[in-house]
């Protein structure tokens, strides 16, 4: 039998079954493609290798995510609170489908936030996500912090939100209904805290988790 035509989807969709099937990556390339009858070289035609494949899952996660935001109809009309929450409860949803898969890549059972890099692909997507909200800028008049003026905010949202990664990977409620729980409770502390004075804590948290998962 001839080796079948293949694209990008078909690959991902294989790549994935093989992980959960196997518990590990294929060993190489020409490995892989020859479990499903495919061409070495057409695998080549859209990713240079698993880790590209890994980065195009959780792409696509994030890209669906706001599709489905952007097509309800009630969307355009929430405050940027409950544009945020949806966001988060969406995520955590698709993620859910493919929580095997994405707790293989992010490898939870390090148990630190370290190795969550892998969703660093999406880390620009989600600050202009968030950005286009134009939620009012914290203030960052706290000594010692000046230098942190452009950079901390989109920090500390982004490290939120890899913060609510871990929490779910590690999440053995029903439902997960503790990392709702958590959703719910983070967001609408962080809101309170937004146009007030009193945030030294909460940048002090944001520069922690910058510096663990820049390590």
């Amino acid at each position: 039998m001839p080796p079948k035509k293949i694209n990008a989807d078909i690959i991902i969709d294989q790549y994935m079954n093989y992980v959960l099937e196997h518990n590990e990556q294929p060993k190489n390339v020409y490995q892989f493609t020859k479990s499903f009858k495919a061409k070495e070289a057409d695998f080549y035609k859209y990713f240079g290798n698993f880790q590209a494949i890994e980065k195009t899952v959780f792409e696509n996660l994030f890209k669906e995510t706001v599709d489905l935001l952007e097509n309800d109809d009630n969307y355009a009309d929430y405050d940027s609170k409950t544009k945020i929450l949806s966001f988060y409860f969406t995520f955590i949803e698709m993620m859910t489908a493919n929580r095997s898969f994405i707790h293989f890549v992010l490898d939870s059972g390090k148990n630190h936030l370290h190795s969550l890099k892998p969703l660093m692909c999406i880390k620009k997507h989600f600050i202009g996500f968030i950005a286009a909200m134009e939620i009012s800028n914290l203030d960052l008049k706290i000594q010692g912090l000046e230098r942190f003026k452009e950079k901390t905010e989109s920090e500390v949202i982004w490290n939120h939100l890899l913060c609510t990664i871990h929490f779910w990977l590690n999440d053995t409620s029903a439902g997960f209904e503790k990392t709702d729980t958590f959703i719910e409770k983070s967001i609408n502390t962080g809101f309170e805290f937004l146009n007030t004075k009193p945030l030294e804590n909460l940048l002090d948290l944001g520069k922690f988790l910058y510096k663990e998962i820049s390590k």
